[in-house]
């Protein structure tokens, strides 16, 4: 058995896109541009702006914060939602208090294979 740290004091700081407060810990990244990570949001934070590399699913393990694709308002998101964006798609995201949502990235992510789409508003 074998123990790994991923809070956020041992995290990598997100500053690109003009983010703020916001961390991340990578976990497994494979060849084809696959990542599951854990991002770490303070209060008042925000991911800025930028497009999904490739799929992406964002989903919210703990705390609140909210999501908006560009031109869009923001959208709140807690524990227990997932958020999908598709490859190409802007999006940014951030928390007033703070948020920890599990992140996977991937060509193949689908999330409509074992979830049902929900509406959030």
């Amino acid at each position: 058995m074998k123990f790994y740290q991923f809070n956020p004091t041992k995290a990598k700081v997100i500053d690109q896109f003009g983010s703020s407060g916001v961390r991340i810990s990578p976990f497994v990244r494979q060849k084809g541009f696959q990542q599951t990570a854990c991002i770490h949001f303070e209060k008042e934070s925000c991911l800025g702006m930028h497009p999904a590399t490739v799929n992406q699913l964002f989903i919210v393990v703990s705390g609140e914060g909210w999501v908006r694709v560009k031109d869009s308002d923001k959208v709140k998101v807690s524990t227990g939602i997932a958020v999908f964006w598709e490859q190409g798609e802007e999006h940014e995201s951030g928390s007033e208090e703070s948020m920890e949502v599990i992140v996977l990235e991937g060509a193949n992510i689908d999330p409509s294979t074992f979830m049902s789409e929900i509406e959030v508003k």
